[in-house]
């Protein structure tokens, strides 16, 4: 479920859409617990806490997957 911010705070830029960590498990084909061992390993694109809930701006998952594929393929 992507959730669409409301709110025209500077912390939450309008219109960003954000994923949940199981949003983000279901993109990357991973489970749910996966998805948090890597976040305890800082494994992750930075995300932030709502409630006991992970929640990650699309942007930086989608700069996280970015610079992950310039990795390996630098790597080769």
């Amino acid at each position: 479920m992507t959730l669409t911010p409301t709110c025209g705070s500077p912390a939450i830029p309008a219109g960003e859409p954000i994923l949940a960590d199981a949003d983000l498990a279901e993109r990357w084909g991973k489970s749910l617990h996966t998805i948090r061992v890597l976040r305890m390993k800082g494994n992750l694109p930075k995300g932030f806490r709502i409630g006991r809930s992970w929640r990650f701006y699309l942007s930086d998952v989608l700069a996280y997957e970015r610079a992950q594929m310039q990795d390996s393929q630098g790597a080769a």
